[in-house]
């Protein structure tokens, strides 16, 4: 099945009864209104970028970019991020496996992702890049949220990384040992062949904010927080031209981010009394990101 923008157009428009929510056409835009948006878009985007890279960057270097480092732990830090033990338990087995991982996730909504503000009362985590509110696959680490795959904020999983588009759905309370790339509401997001023409990723993305439904299973780019169950992930982080100034330095979202295009299982295991919660997950598929093409 390739679930490409013509049959998402046609599961919208010739079946609006499987549809949940409402949505409508966006109006046609000429042209020249569609460059100035992208331009105010790029803008936009790069502009948080650099305010996010300068919390890391030495500020007697502002001239030169310089790729940042981890910060040290403190005690604090280690333990709002400390894997609950019987979960470590649990699941020992199956992190032996390659392309599996185990990690806290944070609530942006109970504190700043901005390092440089201090928050000693907040439970996430200081010097953990974007205080652990956001995770990267791609990277199987944390991230700031524009190089990430999924934040928490407000007790809902976001996907809110830069030129990324992505899909989510919660399939139940399935193992994570037996998912695969032919389990049910798995295989539809496999199939699924991105586009590469920048309009019709425009198009694919305002889908992936709406919601739709293939088979039995819904997709968003969205999804509340449920407790013991497994939901599927797939997020193409497209390669692309963009790229800003830091002082003298221009800087390519390649040379800051790994961009990929991968399927990943994970489950919720647990929330922590700070708000955190637990999850285990597996990566089904790793590709070469797609570049993504000018706006025509």
């Amino acid at each position: 099945m390739r679930l490409s923008v013509p049959l998402l157009l046609l599961v919208f428009f010739i079946f609006p009864q499987i549809v949940f929510g409402w949505f409508q056409n966006p109006p046609q835009r000429n042209g020249q209104s569609q460059q100035a948006d992208e331009v105010q878009r790029r803008n936009r985007d790069a502009a948080e970028i650099e305010n996010q890279i300068n919390q890391f960057k030495n500020p007697t270097t502002n001239a030169n970019y310089r790729r940042p480092q981890k910060a040290a732990l403190s005690e604090k830090d280690r333990e709002a991020i400390k894997i609950n033990a019987d979960d470590a338990a649990a699941f020992t087995g199956f992190l032996k496996q390659s392309d599996t991982g185990i990690f806290r996730l944070h609530d942006v909504s109970l504190c700043s992702e901005n390092m440089g503000i201090l928050e000693a009362n907040a439970p996430c985590p200081q010097n953990v890049w974007g205080k652990a509110t956001a995770f990267s696959f791609r990277s199987k680490d944390y991230r700031l949220k524009l190089f990430s795959d999924i934040q928490l904020n407000s007790k809902t999983l976001d996907i809110t990384g830069i030129n990324i588009l992505g899909f989510l759905s919660n399939l139940g309370d399935i193992s994570l040992e037996t998912a695969n790339l032919k389990t049910a509401g798995i295989k539809e997001l496999a199939e699924f062949e991105p586009s590469t023409e920048y309009n019709e990723v425009v198009k694919q993305q305002k889908f992936a904010r709406k919601g739709f439904i293939v088979g039995d299973f819904f997709y968003r780019s969205s999804m509340p927080v449920q407790l013991n169950k497994t939901y599927v992930l797939r997020s193409i982080a497209y390669r692309s031209d963009f790229y800003f100034q830091i002082g003298n330095t221009k800087i390519s979202l390649e040379d800051l981010d790994k961009r990929k295009d991968v399927i990943v299982v994970f489950r919720l295991i647990r929330m922590y009394d700070d708000g955190s919660i637990g999850i285990v997950w597996k990566k089904l598929k790793r590709n070469d990101a797609p570049v993504l093409g000018k706006n025509k």
